[in-house]
């Protein structure tokens, strides 16, 4: 083995985990700018194109793939460039991600050497694995870094890099200046006739994707609206502004900022157009967005009893908010909406509201719900609240929905005159549908409450039937708790009739 001592570059070579130098030191000293070693190395018979080891930094990929060529382009060493050039280095060679030193010389900013390279006839038209020209590469990974990557776009299109290229998911570079708010750029593209209407493979336009990072950040139960100038820029453009992606989402499918949805209304964008799902725009704000949004469409005449797919109502799909659910539902029946209204299936906020919190439940009650309620399957809001699997409920604060799930259906299950052995239509009870959706603390509080264990199902099965099928022992060992008895073999199977209604 290679002694220490023999390795240049001592101090950082000690920072690795070696195992000798011979294949990682062309690649370390290349990258250093230490040209000694590189012709001491070359002399030797070292191999130009010795591939680097990608388990060789920690466990870092700084060298997968990569030539001492590609190392040192990188890494801007010109005169180790040159000089491996002039030993017959391949100028071509690609990294494992199939990008040319070229490429790599246009993602690291570095106009001298790309010119250098050009001038060693490399090829200026070669892309990576993925289709990405010098141009589209370097802005993807200067990102970032707004003067660079405007710096390098001026200089890559002043030697007549394609502005109309497209990678393999069909991105321009404009599209990718609009996702990464590189204004700049964008407007450098533009001057030299980039296309904005051009579309990438989903069907979305360059205005489009500049929506990607508009939504909000929410932290601490506080939040603030993105804001992107490449977007305010592009939508003051002669363009298309009905535009819908495969999913059939317009571009206010995409806007929670307040400012933006009106932009976007003032400029034609279609307010009213479902997507692939049946949902037009709005349902999309009082889903994912917060109360100012909403109050956007409301301003411009859309109705708190609207309905979207299936007969949603937008007091339902404000249940679906996940960050502003309470205060969101407060605002839409503060606006006038019912809250007994129903979907196409029978079902109104009540029904879904015994799956959140107190507060909610409240709510709805104060505004008309009735606990009770029954949907066109004659399920009550006790048996959705118990069909809900927690784990299908999205949270940011996943324990927190949890207990608030379980702490929500003991304060319905409580309320003076609820209804607990209704059947619904499949005669399925609340106690059924809780065993069916593993939901153990839900069936221990309706066991609490008095729930009738014997009531059987279309089939025949009691809810402690169907513990014994799911193979459940804490759930068996509560039935039995209660004196619940089974004559079901588990070891066969039985189609169970009790799932979400």
């Amino acid at each position: 083995m290679t002694s220490w001592r023999s390795c240049p570059l001592i101090l950082l070579a000690m920072t690795y985990i070696l195992s000798g130098c011979a294949s990682s030191k062309i690649h370390e000293v290349s990258s250093l700018g230490d040209l000694g070693a590189v012709q001491s190395y070359v002399e030797n018979g070292g191999n130009l194109e010795e591939r680097g080891d990608k388990n060789w930094v920690s466990g870092l990929y700084h060298y997968a793939g990569k030539t001492p060529l590609h190392v040192a382009v990188e890494n801007n060493q010109l005169a180790v460039v040159r000089y491996l050039i002039e030993k017959g280095a391949d100028i071509e060679a690609r990294t494992s991600a199939g990008e040319t030193p070229l490429i790599l010389s246009a993602k690291s900013a570095n106009i001298d050497m790309f010119d250098f390279l050009i001038a060693q006839s490399a090829n200026g038209f070669a892309v990576d694995e993925n289709g990405n020209t010098a141009l589209l590469a370097a802005l993807d990974s200067l990102k970032d870094q707004p003067e660079q990557a405007y710096e390098i776009a001026t200089a890559l299109i002043q030697r007549k890099a394609d502005v109309h290229a497209t990678n393999r998911w069909g991105r321009t570079p404009l599209h990718l200046a609009a996702q990464h708010d590189l204004e700049s750029v964008a407007k450098l593209l533009i001057r030299h006739g980039a296309n904005i209407n051009a579309l990438n493979k989903y069907g979305e336009s360059p205005l489009f994707v500049s929506l990607k990072n508009t939504y909000f950040s929410y932290k601490d139960a506080t939040y603030e609206f993105k804001r992107s100038k490449t977007f305010e820029y592009l939508v003051q453009l002669k363009q298309k502004f009905n535009v819908k992606n495969q999913k059939g989402l317009t571009l206010l499918h995409r806007v929670c900022y307040p400012d933006y949805v009106e932009m976007l209304m003032d400029k034609g964008a279609p307010k009213n157009e479902p997507n692939n799902e049946g949902e037009p725009p709005l349902f999309f704000a009082v889903e994912h967005c917060p109360i100012e949004t909403v109050a956007v469409y409301l301003k411009r005449g859309f109705g708190v009893n609207s309905t979207g797919v299936k007969g949603k109502t937008l007091t339902l799909a404000a249940l679906n908010n996940v960050y502003f659910r309470q205060e969101m539902l407060s605002f839409l029946v503060e606006k006038g909406a019912d809250v007994t209204q129903q979907d196409s299936v029978g079902r109104s906020a009540i029904h879904q509201a015994g799956a959140h919190s107190p507060e909610i439940i409240d709510i709805v009650i104060r505004h008309g719900g009735d606990i009770n309620a029954r949907a066109k399957t004659n399920s009550t809001p006790l048996h959705v609240a118990a069909s809900l699997n927690i784990s299908k409920l999205i949270s940011y604060d996943f324990q927190s929905q949890r207990d608030l799930n379980v702490l929500a259906y003991d304060y319905l299950l409580n309320k003076p005159g609820i209804q607990m052995n209704v059947k619904d239509v499949k005669g399925c009870t609340p106690l059924h549908r809780a065993v069916n959706s593993n939901s153990l603390k839900k069936i221990e509080l309706l066991l609490a409450k008095g729930a009738d264990f014997n009531i059987a199902e279309n089939r025949g099965h009691t809810p402690m039937d169907l513990a014994v099928l799911s193979k459940s022992q804490p759930m068996i060992d509560v039935f039995k708790q209660y004196g619940a008895v089974s004559k079901m073999d588990a070891s066969k199977s039985y189609r169970v009739l009790c799932a979400y209604p």
